[in-house]
C-alpha cells in the first residue's frame, strides 16, 4: 500500500463525517425551524379542516331547503286538488 491519495482521502472522509454528523444533531437554529415549519403545516392544516366543515354545512343547509321547498310545493298542490272545484 501506497500513502497516494491519503491526504485528499482523510479531508473527504473528515468531510463526510462532518457532514452525517451535522444531519444527525440539528442544531437549534435548525431544530426551531423544523418546529416553525411543523406549525405552519398544521395551522394550514386546520385552516383546511375548518373551510371543509364549512363546507359540508353549507351543503347541509341548501339541502335541507331545498327538501323543505318541495315539501312545501307538495303541500301546496295537495290543497289545490283538495279544493272543492265550483264549476257552475
Amino acid at each position: 500500500m501506497t500513502n497516494q491519495g491519503t491526504d485528499a482521502g482523510t479531508v473527504t472522509d473528515l468531510a463526510d463525517t462532518f457532514t452525517a454528523h451535522r444531519k444527525a444533531v440539528p442544531t437549534t437554529r435548525s431544530s426551531s425551524m423544523l418546529l416553525l415549519n411543523e406549525e405552519l403545516a398544521r395551522a394550514r392544516t386546520r385552516k383546511l379542516q375548518a373551510e371543509a366543515a364549512n363546507a359540508r354545512l353549507v351543503a347541509q343547509l341548501r339541502a335541507a331547503r331545498k327538501v323543505r321547498r318541495r315539501a312545501w310545493d307538495t303541500a301546496r298542490r295537495v290543497r289545490l286538488v283538495a279544493e272543492p272545484v265550483d264549476l257552475l
